[in-house]
């Protein structure tokens, strides 16, 4: 019976390179025993894939007419995933301070406009709207600023978020 093997692992990956190679040719390419190669990819065994026979499978997987490089492709879901679950309030953060930016410019310059001797309530108008938009991203902006945790020495705690599944 086939083991399952969790999505976004690298025994997934080399299970998609395994189907598509046959475990003896994928065996050979990285210069393993068979036994090696299924311990490999066998996510109660305490062994995984080393990282160039990885690259190996995926040029070979490729060159077999697969699409994507399953190895390369978990690794950059994985990373993303942990990128996003460790500093995805930071990131909400600098989003929301460029979206500021851009939204007290065009209230600054709503500003000059209305402040001319030839304006007019349009003018007026645009000033209003610009800045009641400005105030709503600052609003945004001190929210993203709440959720960010700094620990008594300012340092940054990231929120306990779960990385992708475990393949050791």
């Amino acid at each position: 019976m086939t083991k399952e093997r969790a999505p976004l692992t690298y025994e997934d990956a080399q299970a998609r390179v395994a189907g598509r190679l046959g475990v003896k040719r994928a065996a050979h390419i990285v210069g393993v025993a068979v036994r090696t190669f299924q311990d490999w990819g066998d996510p109660d065994v305490d062994r995984t894939i080393p990282i160039a026979a990885a690259e190996a499978l995926d040029l070979a997987y490729i060159d077999a007419g697969g699409e994507g490089m399953p190895f390369l492709d978990t690794l950059n879901l994985r990373l993303k995933t942990a990128r996003q679950n460790r500093y995805g309030d930071q990131i909400a953060l600098a989003a929301s301070a460029a979206s500021f930016a851009k939204e007290a410019g065009e209230f600054t310059a709503a500003a000059i406009a209305a402040s001319l001797p030839d304006a007019g309530a349009a003018d007026v108008a645009a000033l209003r709207k610009e800045g009641l938009e400005a105030i709503a991203v600052a609003k945004s902006m001190i929210a993203a600023a709440d959720a960010l945790g700094v620990d008594g020495g300012d340092h940054w705690m990231h929120a306990a978020a779960p990385d992708p599944p475990d393949t050791s």
